[in-house]
């Protein structure tokens, strides 16, 4: 009979033929007087064995193979290489990075006085591709106040997501700092789009 302790110690007594109390001898324990369970001495047990082949696994090099009553756990090899073991450190392989998520274009920039637009515009209903111009109406405000106005023609191109109207448009001076932009572009096919881009 065996009983696991609190600090998880294991203790066998009683008949010992075989060794099978794992004392290490043939003594029976427990059959004179005084012979109580914690007076044997604790075992010390194997941890577990996923092949069977009777080698614990933390000293197995071999785990999930049997090795046939071999001491290393491993079966009889034909050459002097054990084959890998999963205890047996392995270098990584190197991981290939996630694809960037790409950046969008801004539409609307502002680089000193001129305006780039890069702008996708959804046709109107019941109209077919895309026209070959567009127009940008730009409006520069400050403090409420209206302080520029300017125009531009963009060329229209068909995109993947619509029609895209490209081009530039330059104020009459570079605006100061907190300066609003305000640009409207619109055509007859095309539905209209406001964009705003703030002078920093």
């Amino acid at each position: 009979m065996c009983l696991r302790y609190g600090d998880a110690s294991v203790r066998c007594w009683g008949s010992n033929t075989s060794g099978q109390l794992g004392q290490g001898n043939t003594a029976h324990w427990g059959d004179d007087p005084g012979e109580s369970p914690p007076g044997v001495a604790a075992i010390k047990l194997s941890g577990p064995d996923g092949d069977g082949d009777g080698v614990p696994d933390e000293t197995d090099q071999c785990p999930a193979v049997s090795g046939g009553g071999t001491a290393s756990g491993c079966p009889a090899a034909t050459t002097s290489d054990p084959p890998p073991s999963s205890s047996t450190p392995q270098t990584p392989a190197p991981s290939t990075p996630a694809p960037a998520t790409p950046t969008p274009t801004p539409e609307l920039t502002l680089s000193g006085k001129t305006l780039t637009f890069a702008v996708t515009l959804r046709a109107r209903p019941n109209t077919k591709g895309c026209p070959k111009v567009a127009q940008a109406r730009i409006t520069a405000t400050r403090k409420g106040k209206r302080v520029g106005r300017a125009a531009a023609t963009l060329k229209v191109r068909r995109a993947a997501t619509g029609c895209l109207a490209t081009g530039k448009a330059k104020l009459a001076k570079a605006p100061p700092a907190g300066t609003k932009i305000t640009a409207t572009v619109s055509s007859p096919k095309l539905k209209t789009k406001r964009l705003s881009v703030t002078r920093r």
